[in-house]
């Protein structure tokens, strides 16, 4: 990834520390779903069209597929909800 995507020389990554170096692929990452969501809904407008009914494609669909969640985003995301649930006055 360093080399390829990154496009980072020899000497520039061996100068980045590992903090530094996981914040760019972090980055890379981040930039390239929000470049896929942007196709998703270009292709959704032009496939929308030619579907009947009420079987539209949705974004989400297609980000699913390119980008599924990690198990530890999955348990973050399941957390977050259940502090707000229980901060609603919910009870399990």
């Amino acid at each position: 990834m360093a080399y390829g995507p990154l496009n980072l020389k020899p000497w520039e990554f061996m100068n980045l520390s590992p903090m530094e170096y996981y914040k760019l692929a972090e980055g890379y990452e981040l930039r390239t779903e929000i470049e896929d969501r942007r196709q998703a809904y270009f292709a959704c407008l032009m496939t929308n069209v030619h579907i009947a009914g009420n079987r539209k494609l949705r974004v989400e669909d297609i980000m699913k597929q390119l980008h599924p969640m990690s198990a530890a985003k999955r348990k973050t995301e399941e957390k977050l909800f259940m502090e707000e649930f229980r901060q609603a006055g919910g009870e399990l």
